[in-house]
């Protein structure tokens, strides 16, 4: 039985994660950018804020690119996306972040995760609101 992810909630954040994505996937650097550089402007209320959001969305998008690459089997570029994720170009609280939504997005898609990322992903998202509890909520802890 095929599992179909519950949707996302419809935020101003998810809707330019979808345009950064398919821009992505497109190979449209250029909306990218645009898309890239408006959630950065219109998240972030200071200098600070907005290289830190940045830094984010270029971790998520090597992220992207190393899902994508696991999901082809060339373990080459895994491996070296891998490396640069934990190299000392992301701080170590960047590279956490986006394991766990790596974590919650495999957990969507597939409908459950293993026991030990499911209780991380559960210790990391408490108190992050609703919409994430609901998330975590639908997501099986360990194989069905």
């Amino acid at each position: 039985m095929t599992h179909i992810p519950p949707p996302l909630p419809d935020t101003f954040e998810t809707a330019h994660a979808r345009r950064m994505g398919d821009a992505h996937t497109a190979g449209d650097d250029a909306e990218l950018g645009r898309a890239r550089r408006h959630l950065v402007a219109e998240a972030s209320t200071t200098p600070e804020e907005a290289a830190m959001f940045d830094a984010a969305i270029a971790a998520a998008l090597l992220g992207k690119e190393l899902t994508e690459a696991v999901a082809a089997g060339d373990r080459a570029r895994a491996d070296a996306l891998t490396a640069r994720l934990r190299s000392e170009e992301f701080e170590p609280e960047i590279v956490q972040n986006l394991l766990m939504a790596m974590h919650l997005q495999v957990g969507r898609q597939q409908g459950w995760l293993p026991e030990q990322d499911y209780d991380q992903l559960a210790r990391f998202t408490q108190g992050m609101g609703p919409d994430v509890a609901e998330i975590l909520r639908q997501i099986g802890r360990g194989r069905p």
